[in-house]
């Protein structure tokens, strides 16, 4: 299996913050013709020179110079992260395939002959505390009750993408920091943050709340000492609960 290519996934979250898919498809080719290349590359100076040469390029054929220039800041965090080394993610990860996010998860149940997901377990504690919930959901009002939930024990951080995540989990530290993946009101999709896992700090723990059943047969053959699962039908405020309750327990054998 191919390994994924984080950089072009980050890239393409950020384009689509601006514009349709179809825009995203035809940019990305377009930065990819004007540098010669055949994929988005994944090594630090040479992320830095596709993105501000080759794809801003690309941006500004296809949009206003304004939503072009968005696009290019959105993603001065990750030029700033690669400094030279290749970008450290999976090597034996499911091949997402092209985009558009819709074909992600294929909608047939598949059992993986072996696990796809290796990830070192956090530190065992048992009297560790929630430092940060960084939760991706598309539903504002999710995101209100779980931080009224927590009151002033952990900062509750809505991340609109996977660079968001990772800023917040610099800033607040990741030993304790739950990353909670709302599958029903979806704002990214769950197995692009499994792609990036590489990129999560050891101490982070992700929680996936109401994954379809396809999606949660996948995950029962993964490494599960760094997820948990959450029915649908559980509120924000157990939502909460759980999250403290995760950072609290010594780490599953």
């Amino acid at each position: 299996m191919s390994r994924v290519n984080e950089v072009r996934h980050l890239i393409a979250e950020a384009i689509d913050a601006v514009a349709a898919p179809v825009v995203r498809e035809r940019v990305i080719e377009r930065a990819l013709d004007l540098a010669g290349a055949d994929e988005v590359p994944d090594q630090g100076r040479h992320i830095r020179v596709f993105i501000r040469e080759h794809l801003a390029a690309a941006l500004a054929e296809a949009m206003e110079r304004e939503a072009a220039e968005s696009v290019v800041h959105s993603l001065s965090p990750l030029m700033e992260r690669t400094s030279g080394a290749e970008m450290t993610g999976l090597h034996h990860a499911i091949d997402l395939g092209p985009l558009p996010v819709s074909q992600l998860v294929e909608p047939t149940v598949r059992v993986p002959e072996a696990p796809k997901l290796r990830l070192a377990a956090p530190r065992a504690s048992e009297g560790g505390t929630l430092s940060v919930l960084v939760l991706f959901s598309s539903d504002d009002e999710k995101q209100k009750r779980i931080a009224a939930a927590l009151d002033d024990g952990a900062p509750t951080c809505r991340a609109p993408n996977s660079l968001a995540m990772l800023d917040a989990l610099r800033d607040h530290g990741d030993e304790g920091a739950v990353v909670v993946v709302d599958c029903v009101d979806v704002s990214v999709e769950p197995w692009a943050l499994i792609a990036l896992g590489g990129q999560i700090g050891p101490g982070a723990r992700l929680l996936f709340w109401g994954p379809a059943p396809d999606f949660e047969l996948e995950l029962s053959h993964l490494d599960g000492r760094r997820w948990r699962t959450a029915s649908a039908a559980v509120t924000p405020e157990q939502i909460a609960r759980i999250c403290c309750a995760l950072v609290r327990a010594p780490a599953p054998r």
